[in-house]
């Protein structure tokens, strides 16, 4: 995605691309009644996720070196996808989510009511 919206023809639209302009542009000249994103679509992916190890047949635990915004993101749905499991976190490290944020791996996981640890102790 581009940081700045470039402009098209039309004064009243900012498109995300040139390229979208372009489209609009050649919609329109075909003679296409067209709105610019006009509505959101919502969807739902039916993924699987392994969790690294199940424990007493009670709960998982899900080893992590980088918890970056896809894997937060993932088990945040998983999470929400299976109420009846609990999954605990053990991180190598307890660092920032990202370069200027302010909120650690471990503050996201309390936020978010995961059981966390750091290595090498455990979240039993």
């Amino acid at each position: 995605m581009l940081k700045k919206k470039a402009r098209s023809k039309h004064r009243t639209l900012t498109f995300r691309s040139k390229f979208e302009g372009k489209v609009h542009d050649a919609l329109k000249k075909a003679g296409k009644k067209v709105e610019y994103e006009p509505e959101k679509l919502e969807y739902t992916l039916h993924l699987a996720y392994k969790p690294d190890w199940k424990v007493d047949d009670t709960y998982y635990i899900e080893a992590k070196g980088k918890f970056d915004y896809v894997e937060r993101r993932k088990m945040l749905a998983v999470r929400d996808a299976n109420p009846d499991k609990e999954i605990r976190m053990v991180f190598m490290r307890n660092q920032r989510l990202g370069k200027g944020s302010k909120m650690t791996y471990g503050e996201f996981c309390d936020k978010y009511g995961i059981r966390w640890t750091v290595f090498p102790e455990l979240p039993l």
